[in-house]
């Protein structure tokens, strides 16, 4: 028997059981099902208001539902909402990224934290001519085989990355002079730098 769809006002807290059924996990279940979010705060399926620290995985900066975003989507919505092609708006983004960032000279644009890791991973590995990366245990790198750091990757892909722990830089160093001792001796201070 097919159940019909939940909206907002009928939603209960055994919504966290259909999302335990219907939905595969990116991370650890809380035992929260969101409704809705209004600024900096989201609202679980019992009317609970929590202040979101998660904040979209950093992609709603200016909070849940800012009247000029909302806006701004729905015009843009209306022209259209996925071309699989460069856009006039994306065109004019890039040229606008190109000119205040002095040392971007083109910029690719896509739709998630996963794409852009992904993408970052290909140049660097274009760029470097090497196949593996470092993968830090406990953090979340996207959802694309290569860069999880843990949980059962196919067989042959966890070998294209090395897991360390999470802000090691000792072991991170240890990895890449294990891996290539031909680095320079800068790499050192670089990744300390890097990793705080």
């Amino acid at each position: 028997m097919k159940r019909a769809p939940k909206t907002r006002k009928n939603v209960t807290p055994a919504a966290l059981m259909d999302a335990e059924k219907f939905l595969l996990p990116t991370y650890k279940r809380q035992p929260l099902v969101f409704t809705h979010g209004r600024g900096p705060y989201v609202f679980d399926s019992t009317g609970k208001k929590y202040l979101d620290f998660l904040g979209g995985i950093a992609v709603n900066g200016l909070g849940h539902a800012h009247p000029k975003i909302v806006e701004a989507v729905q015009r843009a919505a209306a022209d259209g909402t996925s071309f699989g092609a460069p856009t006039a708006r994306e065109v004019e983004l890039a040229e606008v990224i190109c000119e205040r960032v002095p040392s971007v000279e083109k910029v690719r644009l896509v739709s998630s934290g996963t794409e852009a890791a992904m993408t970052a991973v290909r140049l660097a590995r274009g760029a470097t001519g090497r196949s593996k990366v470092v993968k830090f245990a406990g953090c979340y790198h996207g959802h694309s085989d290569a860069l999880l750091a843990s949980g059962g990757e196919p067989r042959g892909v966890i070998d294209s990355g090395l897991p360390g722990p999470k802000g090691n830089h000792e072991f991170v160093l240890h990895l890449v002079h294990r891996e290539h001792p031909e680095r320079p001796a800068d790499l050192d201070r670089w990744i300390a730098d890097a990793v705080g």
